[in-house]
């Protein structure tokens, strides 16, 4: 969780100055910057579908993976590659949304309903360290570097990190859990 709100809190804040550095119009910025939470509603339905039907946990890891793809494709996104904010969006913001569905369905599976609110509760509060440190690190890197690509392909490898952490859990049996 502190992985994903650090990544997505990075790259909304985040997602105008750098189109802009790149030298991206502010119209495209902007529809851009308007699309990540649109889109990722599309991962949110989907995911939450798919996770009713499917194994959440590798759901759930298919996000980071795709997620950190999308990442992956914006690091690399130029005023003449402007085609790679597409898949950007595709992929990112799916990915992300869907995540942000799934992490608590997984804490319902792997915890049940006796502490559900509690577990929830700090999970939510631990992930408000990444939204604290994201956003001032990518700007951070910005500042020093003149460029914030060096961090997008860090969140990208970020991301599969924590597909490989999510891959590394133990399944759980959810005839037990419900």
């Amino acid at each position: 969780t502190t992985c994903l709100v650090l990544i997505a809190s990075s790259i909304t804040t985040h997602i105008m100055p750098y189109l802009s550095s790149l030298g991206m119009a502010r119209s495209i910025s902007g529809f851009i910057a308007t699309a990540v939470p649109l889109t990722s509603i599309a991962g949110r339905i989907g995911f939450g579908w798919f996770g009713d039907r499917s194994n959440r946990k590798w759901i759930t890891i298919g996000g980071f993976v795709i997620m950190g793809l999308g990442i992956f494709c914006f690091a690399y996104a130029s005023s003449t590659d402007m085609w790679l904010l597409v898949p950007f969006c595709i992929l990112f913001c799916i990915g992300y949304g869907g995540i942000t569905t799934m992490r608590i369905a997984l804490v319902r599976e792997y915890f049940g309903r006796t502490s559900f609110g509690t577990i929830l509760g700090f999970m939510l509060g631990i992930s408000v360290i990444g939204t604290i440190m994201g956003p001032p690190a990518a700007g951070w890197v910005f500042d020093n570097w003149g460029s914030y690509q060096g961090i997008w392909l860090i969140y990208a490898g970020l991301s599969a990190v924590a597909a490989i952490f999510m891959a590394g859990m133990p399944s759980v049996d959810t005839k037990v859990r419900h």
